[in-house]
């Protein structure tokens, strides 16, 4: 799997706001907590990919903000995923999956019912490849 710190980011700010708006039920601190030692753990066993915000991984994302139309925000989302040589890439952002798809990613919806069972289909089809 891979993120980036931006993701991180923007996860910590959807926390934030849900905690404004008062959606959110749980501690918005103990929240925070988990999502980042949970991302830390995972990142630690080598599970997870976190992708580190550099000068350069910006300059790259320009290419993707002008050729593909999207946000600053997006275009450091693709090229995260381009750079770490993902094959899959997961959103709830139907204009981003549509040019994720267009960098050649197999790309999913996870709000969509449909795409999250192809997603399924397709991650359990590659755990089985690579066990046997």
């Amino acid at each position: 799997m891979v993120t980036s710190q931006w993701a991180l980011s923007e996860s910590i700010a959807a926390i934030d706001k849900k905690h404004g708006r008062g959606e959110l039920s749980l501690d918005r601190g103990l929240v925070i907590a988990t999502l980042l030692s949970k991302t830390m753990e995972l990142a630690k066993k080598g599970n997870l990919i976190l992708v580190p915000i550099k000068p350069q991984l910006v300059q790259a994302s320009w290419r993707i903000t002008l050729e593909r139309h999207v946000s600053a925000d997006d275009s450091i989302h693709l090229i995260s995923a381009i750079v770490t040589l993902c094959q899959i890439f997961v959103a709830a952002d139907d204009y981003l999956i549509e040019r994720a798809r267009e960098e050649g990613f197999e790309s999913f919806d996870v709000e969509d019912e449909a795409d999250c069972t192809r997603l399924e289909e397709v991650l359990n089809f590659n755990l089985l490849a690579s066990r046997g």
